[in-house]
């Protein structure tokens, strides 16, 4: 296990007991100070700057920019078809807010890439939150919109998996 797996233990009671969507809904917009702040070497800088952890310092971020507007996007989407997304076998809500933090998080570390690879084990949470959520919107009258809209974020991710392979991974022998 990875140790940022731990925030897990730290958050989910957070998440559970803090259940108000809005505040959810505007953190990600609080955060996107990160874009003009980076406040990772704030955080270093208390408790001192370990040898090791310097090389984070030179390292460039940024990279998470297309994955939080995505996360915002599905985050809108939810926020919009609040009533029609109720099943009582997943639990949305608590997955909507873990994706919040996830975006959050990402966009206030966003100059920091140490911090981008954390961010990111909150949005393995959207691997079943967006799926849901569009099958169940799929059940309304307009569905085939969101059978579209499905399809539109399906094509998406497959374009931005084979960006993301590089051909010495798929092909290490030539």
């Amino acid at each position: 296990m990875h140790n940022t797996a731990l925030i897990i233990i730290i958050l989910l009671p957070l998440c559970y007991f803090f259940k108000n969507r809005y505040v959810y809904l505007i953190a990600p917009f609080v955060c996107l100070i990160g874009l003009f702040i980076n406040p990772f070497p704030i955080l270093l800088s208390l408790g001192g700057v370990p040898e090791h952890m310097q090389i984070y310092f030179n390292e460039e971020g940024g990279g998470g920019m297309v994955v939080s507007v995505i996360g915002m996007a599905i985050m809108m989407i939810y926020a919009v078809f609040y009533t029609k997304v109720k099943s009582e076998n997943f639990d949305f809500d608590m997955y909507y807010r873990l994706l919040a933090v996830g975006v959050s998080l990402n966009l206030l570390f966003i100059q920091a890439s140490i911090f981008q690879r954390f961010s990111y084990l909150f949005f393995q949470f959207c691997v079943l939150f967006l799926p849901n959520m569009l099958a169940e919107l799929q059940k309304m009258k307009d569905k085939y919109y969101f059978v579209l809209l499905h399809f539109l974020f399906n094509c998406f991710f497959v374009y931005y998996g084979i960006k993301l392979i590089a051909p010495t991974l798929i092909r290490p022998y030539f």
